[in-house]
């Protein structure tokens, strides 16, 4: 996943794993540590593809609630669902291998939108 800070200007971004989402609070891994109520932008891969064919990305606009080194939690404000900018295998997924597909960064086993 990728996030930056928002405000008057990009404070600072990264790159952070997902470890816990919710419908309301995104928890998730970073270097940074960032001030309480410091709006944030968040986008992650989404583990499973729309229609068996197209990739999805989260986008989650929100604020932190909590940080400290190493991880941070987001309260979720808006999200939305969007259509990502990664290329789809050529290949039917039934054929495709594992190497083809993008790495989520969230892993939900049997999860269907």
């Amino acid at each position: 996943m990728y996030y930056q800070c928002i405000g008057k200007r990009i404070c600072c971004d990264g790159i952070g794993k997902t470890f816990e989402i919710s419908s309301r609070q995104v928890r998730f891994t970073t270097p940074h540590v960032f001030k309480p109520r410091q709006k944030i932008r968040l986008t992650v891969k989404w583990p499973v593809l729309l229609y068996d064919t197209c990739l999805l990305k989260l986008e989650v606009l929100g604020w932190i609630q909590e940080s400290g080194p190493g991880a941070a939690a987001v309260k979720i404000e808006r999200y939305e669902f969007r259509v990502g900018a990664f290329p789809v295998p050529a290949r039917p997924l039934a054929e495709a291998s594992a190497s083809d597909l993008p790495e989520a960064d969230i892993l939900v086993p049997g999860l269907r939108l």
